[in-house]
């Protein structure tokens, strides 16, 4: 990733796309409605990325990266990862999965010289209470417990208290995570100092 090897985007791009494609056939064989869990959704728009360039897509791509796919790396014990005994094909598929986003940021980063946009935390902010919003009716719906809106699953959620306190603490930490993510951006010169077309 830190060479000239333009082959990289590819390797990275073509283990994002297996990577998926296999975590999706688990989740579609386990449970359909796990598809909607917002890596799933990253890692999309990562493969979206690797052949047309969207502003507004690179912009949520980052932060649900930076913010989703990195909290799994932390926070390991998800309810999503599938069991390696059971499943090692899909257990690897789904680090993969989650750690190629991540790569695949510091790629365009460094190799294709992209920005995110000097307004993109406000617009990841605004699709992420929407995409939250829908998740809980969704769930409420179809009894399901997608992001975790319905019951804890994680022990730091559970150490923040009972419904619905535990939720709003994620909000705000998802916030304060998001606010960071950008203050480094900065800081490292990936945002964009003028306005630009937004596609």
């Amino acid at each position: 990733m830190f060479t000239k090897n333009r082959s990289a985007k590819w390797i990275v791009g073509v283990t994002l796309i297996v990577s998926q494609t296999l975590a999706t056939i688990h989740n579609i064989r386990i449970n359909p409605h796990q598809v909607l869990w917002l890596c799933n959704i990253t890692a999309t728009l990562g493969i979206i990325l690797l052949f047309t360039f969207r502003q507004r897509l690179f912009d949520l791509f980052v932060f649900f990266s930076w913010a989703g796919d990195i909290l799994t790396l932390l926070i390991p014990d998800s309810v999503t990862l599938p069991s390696v005994d059971t499943y090692p094909v899909f257990w690897i598929s789904y680090w993969l999965k989650h750690i190629s986003p991540l790569v695949l940021t510091v790629y365009f980063f460094y190799h294709e010289r992209r920005k995110i946009s000097y307004q993109a935390i406000t617009f990841v902010i605004g699709i992420m209470f929407t995409y939250t919003a829908l998740i809980y009716v969704w769930d409420v719906i179809f009894d399901q417990n997608i992001m975790d809106l319905i019951e804890p699953t994680l022990d730091l959620e559970r150490a923040f208290g009972s419904w619905p306190i535990y939720v709003f603490v994620d909000i705000l930490i998802a916030l304060v995570w998001f606010g960071a993510i950008y203050m480094l951006a900065v800081r490292l010169g990936f945002v964009a100092r003028a306005k630009q077309k937004i596609l």
